[in-house]
């Protein structure tokens, strides 16, 4: 009796096109460069559709090494690379002949199923990065807030206490705050240490 060999396959609700806007969201964050991730992309869009929800069957790329490359803008040499380099990750399995070539009816190409695989992985990856950017967006608006506040009570100053040797002091140190469009740089442990510092050179101030 023949056994029909099942498959990983994507969650109700999933599609190719879905996969690829989560792996181009989390590539910088797996090693996926821009040029790497075009070839992920070009080989996801040139699967069918249904082999990915069919227990049935795999998403395969089956094109020809040659084709893909042109239509990449790539030497077939560059591709191999980028190939190889996609099979390190664990993003896709190389299953071809001997000499490279790819076969639909034989099962051999480029395999997609890794991608199935680390799905979830991948998700967990996304959700804790836009986690992080709401976070990030968080302190650089209370940041924005304290800055107001610092400028406000400066401008209310009057004339004599820039003489004052501790306005003075404070004035310097307002000075050195990092600009607005620097603190995604700081990362979040100098940009909380940034914050608890604003703030007490603002009650400083008060």
């Amino acid at each position: 009796m023949n056994v029909i060999q099942t498959h990983l396959t994507l969650p109700e609700g999933w599609t190719k096109g879905a996969v690829m806007a989560l792996i181009s969201e989390v590539a910088p964050h797996i090693g996926l460069r821009p040029a790497r991730l075009a070839v992920l992309n070009y080989i996801i869009g040139r699967t069918r559709a249904s082999d990915w929800t069919s227990p049935h069957r795999e998403p395969v790329f089956f094109g020809a090494q040659d084709l893909a490359a042109v239509e990449l803008g790539k030497t077939s040499r560059q591709l191999r690379t980028d190939e190889a380099a996609l099979a390190k990750l664990g993003l896709i399995v190389k299953r071809v002949a001997a000499n490279g070539a790819r076969y639909g009816r034989a099962g051999l190409g480029l395999i997609l199923t890794p991608l199935i695989a680390r799905l979830e992985e991948f998700i967990a990856l996304r959700d804790r990065l836009r986690a992080e950017r709401r976070h990030l967006r968080a302190l650089k608006d209370l940041r924005s807030l304290r800055l107001r506040h610092m400028k406000r009570c400066i401008a209310a100053l009057p004339s004599s206490a820039i003489k004052d040797p501790e306005i003075v002091k404070i004035l310097a140190s307002f000075d050195k705050w990092p600009r607005s469009d620097a603190l995604s740089r700081l990362g979040l442990e100098r940009l909380n240490a940034h914050l608890k510092a604003s703030s007490d050179l603002c009650n400083s101030l008060d």
